[in-house]
This record gives C-alpha cells, sequence and structure tokens, in this order.
C-alpha cells in the first residue's frame, strides 16, 4: 500500500526532496538500474502527482511556521 507515509522513504532512498522523486527516479532507472535494485526501492508511478504537490505543501507549512514564530 502506497501513501504519502511511504513518500519520506523514497525521496531518502534516492537522496531527494519528495517533490523530485518522480524525475529522480526516472533518472535513476535510466542511469542507475543497479542502485535502484540494491537498495529496494519501489515508486508508484501513479501518484507522482501526489509527489509533486508536496512542495506547494511545504511552501504553506513553512509560511505557516514564519507567520507563527512572529506572534512569539
Amino acid at each position: 500500500m502506497y501513501t504519502h507515509n511511504t513518500f519520506p522513504s523514497v525521496a531518502q532512498g534516492l537522496k531527494c526532496p519528495m517533490w523530485l522523486v518522480p524525475e529522480t527516479y526516472k533518472k535513476y532507472k535510466e542511469e542507475k538500474t543497479e542502485y535502484i535494485s540494491e537498495n529496494d526501492i519501489q515508486y508508484n508511478g501513479g501518484a507522482a502527482g501526489a509527489y509533486r504537490k508536496t512542495l506547494e505543501a511545504y511552501k504553506v507549512f513553512a509560511a505557516d511556521v514564519m507567520k507563527r514564530s512572529e506572534v512569539l
């Protein structure tokens, strides 16, 4: 089962931010197939849009943290 909880582990395995997983996985699949196999990295291509959306979600989160910290 793939959920948002699997996103960080795949990103860590590929050593990239979550929003870059689709592109990074594709690159590794073409250029470093052995790395994917050796590290048992499993990526669900159907979740590509959800991976990319994490960038905007983290921007919103960071802006909210900054706004809240101003009140402290």
